[in-house]
């Protein structure tokens, strides 16, 4: 101490100037103590004195009063005070006790409260110094930089608020040996690093929202027993919720928000059974809310809007009438909606949009007089909109892009209504259109002197917001077909037509016209040497058929015979020479009357190809082989490798430059070169499938293989084994027909 006796003021010499001239050493040397870690000690001959008086045991060696004096001198220099809104008496001659914002019990200082006073620069670690400070507000100034390591010496501290600043780093360790903490709230800064363990049991108050804390949430904290406010949202906390033990924890608001916390929401968040609210809003949490969170009897506020929830709302049987606001919008909640909520009179706020929910609203809303918000927007509710008349404080009622049936309430009852939004909110109906191929507003003319006739039904929908479940067309009301288009047998006489849609709400759009169908007397027509089958007689492709048929009319006569085949006329008279191609062909013969009227009878044939003559280069009639239907391919022929003589045999369509196909097809085969070089060599060529042949299910083989002449590319499907390869060469070498694999992909069983 021979630092102190050297400084000692001689007689009358005012302390200001004496600590100016004097004991700035002795200053200097306390904070290089303090921040050497050997203060402490130092100090332990003053600092145990605290009592009913405070500073009891000081003076022994340090006077409390000018350290405390010297240490707010710091603060405000170190704080820009100059700067402040309001300084009134900091560094005047007064009483460090009659500075404004400081407060004071016994002569030492307990309250620093300098609120929103545009304080800035950073916490010198000399207000630890003050060690009978029971209450630090600091809320709303642009203090920088990170806590001293030395703010854990503030061990009678009692209210910490530092919120609303510019406060960054980590916290310093030891935060839980301020024991008599009851209140910490560092919200609105740039702290990072993990999340402090706190077991301070007096703490009632713990908010460090809006900051940049990292890690997961522990379940020690719901331990702390006079916990009532947690606020940690807008962090970077991620991990799990954890499970809450039996708790004798009283927090009331639980804030979690905005932070990347995943996972389901464990049932035993419901032992914190004085929660009033819950806001887990902008997580990433899934699953279903436990039906014991909906069940506590104190719950005000539920938030769990933009995660990634799903399921079935089920609220208790037993309805507590507490619930204020609840929202859950942007998850995926299904079903119908909450019944239980018309119990909740006290409901200011529902919010349940960009969901799944489904069905009708079962009630209306009588005695929600509070209800100022309610946004049902974007699911699917139907059914008519419940009566509103109630909703005297509704603001904001937006329920577009559901499915609601018309008419919509009136709103303009409503006196605070402010904003509305039904814009999609009614269930949106099929529309609906026939195009018949008949002059409606004509008789319609017999065609094959039959009763009734044949009408190609044409219908065209434009889905709304639904499926549709059922539907068709219906001759006078009876049900004629279920296509949309579909043509079918009408009787005689005046026709009703209607076409039906009825939506998965029950709703029923549909469309009529009325027309008349007569039943004239029509020629008969009868093909009389129509085979089946035709075999091949000349070894060419292709195969000329003699047929002859007969047509009467008993009113008249019979004035022109035409033969059609697939559709085209290409011979007329009772007897002709058709020219068929190889495969199945539909031929007819119509006869007409003298007064116009026609009649028709068609028969079904399949003209054989030649019988193919293999050779050792082309054993098949067509290169490929029929691919199993459970790759789902759209075709009924694909290229195949055989794996013992390492010969590719498949087809190639040439492409033209601008993609389509050029009609020029070609068998080709290719010898294997290199497995795993993937290079193949074309060594033969001939037109594709020469002698017309047909695949075993009696269909045209397709081409399965393209070649583009401008990228020289080949793309193909192979089979190979029991598997179907995607594959895509280009060529390497044109002179030697050398082909390069440059990909190539399994196909997967549908």
């Amino acid at each position: 101490m021979e630092h102190v006796a050297m400084c000692l003021p001689s007689i009358g010499v005012p302390r200001t100037s004496f600590i100016a001239a004097c004991c700035g050493f002795y200053i200097s040397a306390v904070l290089v103590f303090w921040q050497s870690g050997l203060y402490p000690s130092f100090a332990q001959g003053y600092g145990s004195g605290y009592g009913s008086g405070y500073g009891s045991g000081y003076g022994q060696d340090v006077n409390v009063d000018d350290q405390q004096h010297d240490a707010l001198v710091t603060f405000y220099n170190a704080l820009g005070g100059t700067q402040w809104k309001n300084s009134n008496g900091w560094l005047g001659n007064s009483t460090q006790c009659a500075w404004f914002g400081v407060s004071c019990l016994d002569g030492v200082v307990t309250k620093i409260s300098l609120p929103e006073n545009n304080l800035s620069g950073r916490l010198p670690a000399a207000l630890a110094l003050i060690e009978t400070l029971q209450d630090l507000n600091l809320e709303g100034n642009l203090i920088t930089g990170q806590l001293p390591p030395e703010i854990i010496n503030l061990r009678n501290l009692i209210y910490l608020n530092l919120s609303k600043n510019e406060i960054s780093g980590q916290l310093p360790a030891g935060l839980d040996q301020l024991t008599l903490l009851r209140s910490l709230r560092l919200n609105q800064n740039l702290f990072s690093g993990s999340l402090p363990n706190l077991e301070q049991q007096d703490l009632e108050t713990l908010d460090m929202s809006d900051n940049q804390f990292s890690g997961s949430l522990g379940e020690g904290v719901f331990q702390l027993p006079r916990l009532k406010i947690l606020a940690l949202d807008s962090n970077q906390i991620d991990g799990t919720l954890p499970s809450v033990k039996s708790s004798v924890s009283q927090i009331t608001s639980l804030s979690l928000a905005n932070n990347r916390i995943a996972g389901t929401i464990p049932a035993s968040i419901s032992n914190l059974s004085y929660l009033e609210i819950i806001n887990l809003n902008e997580n990433q949490l899934s699953g279903e809310i436990p039906t014991e969170i909906l069940s506590l009897p104190r719950l005000k506020v539920l938030q769990l809007a933009n995660n990634d929830l799903s399921g079935k709302l089920i609220f208790p049987s037993v309805a507590y009438g507490q619930l204020e606001s609840i929202s859950l919008s942007n998850n995926k909640f299904s079903g119908g909606f909450p019944a239980a909520l018309f119990e909740q009179k006290s409901l200011k706020r529902i919010e349940i949009n960009n969901n799944n929910f489904s069905g009708e609203i079962p009630s209306r809303f009588t005695g929600f007089d509070e209800l100022e918000v309610l946004n049902l927007a974007n699911n699917s509710f139907s059914g008519l909109f419940p009566e509103v008349v109630d909703l005297v404080s509704l603001r904001e009622l937006i329920i577009g892009s559901n499915r609601f049936f018309s008419p919509l309430p009136d709103w303009s009852s409503l006196p605070a209504l402010e904003v509305v939004n039904t814009s999609g909110a009614l269930n949106e109906l099929p529309i609906l259109n026939i195009s018949l191929k008949i002059d409606t507003t004509k008789p319609v003319i017999d065609s094959d002197g039959k009763a009734g006739e044949i009408v190609s039904l044409i219908g065209s929908l434009v889905l709304g917001d639904g499926a549709i479940v059922d539907g068709g067309w219906y001759s006078n009301k009876e049900l004629v077909s279920q296509a949309l288009s579909d043509s079918v047998r009408l009787g005689d006489g005046n026709i009703e037509l209607q076409l039906k849609a009825t939506d998965d709400l029950g709703q029923v759009a549909s469309t009529v016209t009325t027309f008349q169908v007569n039943a004239p007397v029509y020629p008969t027509v009868q093909i009389l040497n129509g085979l089946p089958r035709y075999p091949d007689t000349d070894g060419k492709i292709g195969e000329l058929v003699s047929v002859s048929g007969l047509g009467e009319d008993l009113d008249g006569s019979v004035t022109s015979h035409m033969w059609a085949v697939d559709g085209v006329k290409i011979a007329e008279g009772p007897d002709a020479k058709l020219a068929l191609n190889n495969g199945s062909a539909t031929i007819s013969l119509t006869v007409t009357d003298n007064v116009g009227l026609s009649a028709t009878q068609t028969f079904d044939t399949f003209i054989e190809p030649p019988v193919y003559a293999p050779s050792k280069t082309w054993p098949q009639s067509f290169n490929g082989t029929y691919p199993d239907d459970s790759f789902g391919l759209p075709l009924n022929n694909v290229g195949i490798f055989e794996s013992d003589t390492g010969t590719w045999r498949t087809c190639i369509n040439v492409l033209n430059t601008d993609g389509t196909k050029s009609g020029e097809v070609y068998d080709v085969n290719f010898i294997v070169l290199s497995v795993d070089e993937g290079r193949i060599q074309l060594t033969d060529l001939r037109p594709f499938n020469p002698s017309g042949s047909f695949t075993d299910y009696l269909e045209e083989p397709d081409c399965s293989g393209s070649y583009e002449t401008t990228s020289t590319t080949y793309t193909d499907y192979i089979s190979f084994g029991a598997s179907i390869y995607s594959v895509n060469f280009r060529i390497e070498n044109s002179d030697e027909k050398i082909f390069v694999l440059t990909s190539y992909q399994q196909l997967a069983v549908d």
